[in-house]
């Protein structure tokens, strides 16, 4: 496949994930549209805001960072993580 679904690691807050669009800062696609952010949350157990998305296949290993895009405004940076993000204690 294309895209694969991947975690995200954000440094903010996203309201209306759908909205949003993930953009390659190096590579063959830099600057391009390489994903999309499916949906968003702040994670109690992490402190920190992180979300879903579909990222293209050349772009989807944990620690790879894509920016942030709502429209022309880029809003923040994102790391892609492994899933699950979070584990379960039990």
């Amino acid at each position: 496949p294309a895209r694969k679904l991947r975690g995200l690691l954000l440094d903010k807050p996203i309201d209306e994930p759908a909205a949003v669009e993930l953009r390659a800062i190096d590579g063959a696609l830099a600057g391009r549209k390489v994903g999309n952010v499916t949906s968003a949350t702040v994670s109690p157990a992490l402190g920190r805001p992180i979300a879903l998305g579909y990222v293209h296949r050349h772009y989807v290993t944990a620690g790879t960072v894509l920016q942030v895009w709502r429209g022309d405004n880029h809003v923040g940076d994102s790391q892609v993580a492994d899933l699950p993000i979070v584990t379960s204690p039990f």
